[in-house]
């Protein structure tokens, strides 16, 4: 018998409805946890709705990401991550990275060996913390400044408002 294409999309990358989440039924609520435990210990990813983020957080987030990315090189170049911003910062999409292939035996001669991933930008920033702790007590997780783009606030703002909501979810 042939899987249904969404039978096996939902193998592969499992949908989760957050709705227990936020409600008040403990068992509903272990059942998630035990469903999405599972997806990330057997995929590592999942995909979720009714996570109860605002679309316009996330529309907000999406529109000075493009606004970000859109700007000049030399200008994204100056946020490039250091030891101290936590190696957070802008990424390059011809910054060379550790892939999955070069770890992988059965490829020694692995053509993508310290290529950039997807050719794709990005920016990592994280919870902030104005101190320059090398970790923070709560966590024990790096933490400190993140670089943002002194001409641009609305970048910091609105990215980090989406971001403490996805803390939230």
């Amino acid at each position: 018998m042939v899987q249904g294409r969404s039978e096996i999309a939902n193998r592969v990358l499992p949908i989760f409805d957050l709705s227990a989440a936020r409600g008040n039924d403990p068992e509903a609520k272990r059942a998630l946890a035990r469903h999405v435990d599972h997806a990330f210990a057997t995929s590592g990813f999942c995909y979720v709705s009714n996570h109860g983020i605002a679309p316009s957080v996330i529309d907000d987030a999406f529109g000075v990401a493009e606004t970000f990315f859109h700007k000049p090189v030399d200008e994204k170049l100056k946020l490039t991550p250091t030891a101290e911003t936590m190696f957070r910062g802008y990424l390059a999409e011809t910054r060379k990275y550790r892939t999955f292939y070069d770890f992988d035996p059965d490829r020694p001669n692995a053509e993508t060996r310290n290529q950039s991933v997807g050719g794709k930008e990005n920016y990592v920033f994280a919870a902030e913390n104005p101190r320059r702790d090398l970790a923070s007590s709560a966590t024990g997780w790096p933490s400190g400044p993140n670089p943002w783009p002194e001409n641009f606030p609305a970048f910091r703002t609105k990215s980090y408002a989406f971001f403490e909501e996805l803390q939230k979810v």
